[in-house]
């Protein structure tokens, strides 16, 4: 299928969802959209996913980022990622628990980068680290980064309720604001969307 095909395929799924009133949550199309169009504003040079489950977020993104890095915590899961992207040099596939990873992706990222955090427990055949969810331990990496402008988007914010690890979106969103000064919280179609450093990037 061509790329130009693939993208009004994408396109007519996300708008008969929207016709149906936005029920949550979206299909996974919907978030492959949003990370495109802030690809398309932003150029960032690396995208870096927590939880690769079957790869579809990494398929649909090879076209769009010149290096695209996944961690997945389940053995067999990551191998058929392993398989599955075999030979293609833009894509880095690291098997492990994303809160303990992540900080040493990070330390290879010197410039703002997209992230897109969905490493949390699904139930059979998934993985479970300390918690359902690594969101706190990833973001704290995050917030210690010292490189500027990153882009965070967290999956599943349906999920924040404040149990089995996961804070609720108002907390979540003090917790960033107050760490990371002039930063951007905000919520549409199931994502949270962290946009760090907002008021020093335009001041």
């Amino acid at each position: 299928m061509s790329p130009a095909l693939i993208d009004l395929t994408r396109r007519r799924v996300a708008l008969q969802w929207r016709m149906r009133g936005r029920p949550l949550p979206p299909p996974h199309v919907v978030k492959q959209l949003a990370i495109v169009g802030y690809q398309r504003a932003r150029r960032f040079g690396t995208f870096v996913e927590t939880g690769t489950f079957t790869g579809e977020m990494v398929e649909a993104m090879r076209p769009h980022f010149p290096r695209i890095i996944s961690i997945e915590m389940a053995p067999e899961i990551y191998g058929q990622a392993v398989r599955r992207f075999a030979g293609d040099p833009r894509v880095e596939l690291l098997l492990g628990d994303s809160a303990a990873v992540l900080p040493r992706v990070l330390e290879q990222i010197h410039h703002p980068a997209l992230f897109w955090l969905d490493g949390h427990f699904m139930g059979e055949n998934t993985a479970r680290g300390k918690e359902d969810s690594p969101i706190r331990a990833e973001l704290t990496a995050l917030l210690g980064h010292p490189v500027r402008h990153h882009l965070v988007l967290i999956d599943d914010a349906r999920l924040f309720t404040g149990s089995a690890g996961y804070p609720t979106i108002e907390e979540l969103r003090g917790w960033l604001v107050r760490e990371r000064p002039g930063s951007d919280v905000q919520v549409e179609d199931d994502i949270i969307r962290c946009a760090f450093d907002v008021e020093d990037a335009v001041s």
